[in-house]
């Protein structure tokens, strides 16, 4: 057994080892050789751009969603129903190229149903979607979660 300075020695090489970070971000968040199906949970994000005066109302324009090791299973362009005013790029991501030729709202929404059928749905502020509410993890409202990382909700819930 090793003591004093050399102890410290090993444990700091051991640490240090492990702090390391990953060449690409996306390592550290999803898991390289896991299940790229369907898991019984799957988080959603949408991307939103703005129509009316001023880009002040938002409509669908992205809807992402990964499953439970954070592999991709979904990535949908919507194709806007309404002028758009503002595309809030520097946020969004969004370019008028990508919802140009994107998919119809119907056909989204309907995919998007399939996916969410008896899952639990991981998301931030999801719950205007018709999903059981016992099966959304909705970061922004959903309190287990809010208790754990001791964040207060900006929402008079």
């Amino acid at each position: 057994a090793t003591v004093g300075k050399e102890a410290a020695d090993v444990v700091r090489r051991r640490t240090e080892s492990h702090k390391k970070a990953p060449r690409d971000p996306e390592e550290s968040l999803v898991k390289t050789h896991a299940f790229t199906g369907l898991t019984r949970a799957v988080a959603m994000d949408c991307e939103m751009v703005g129509v009316g005066p001023d880009g002040e109302d938002s409509i669908l324009a992205r809807v992402s969603i990964v499953n439970l090791f954070g592999k991709l299973i979904y990535d949908r362009f919507v194709k806007p129903t309404e002028p758009v005013t503002d595309y809030r790029t520097a946020v969004s991501g969004v370019r008028p190229e990508d919802i140009r030729d994107g998919e119809e709202m119907k056909t989204v929404q309907k995919e998007v149903g399939e996916i969410l059928e008896g899952r639990i749905l991981v998301g931030h502020a999801v719950l205007f979607l018709d999903h059981p509410k016992k099966k959304i993890r909705d970061t922004q409202k959903y309190k287990p979660f809010r208790q754990t990382v001791k964040v207060r909700s900006w929402s008079s819930s």
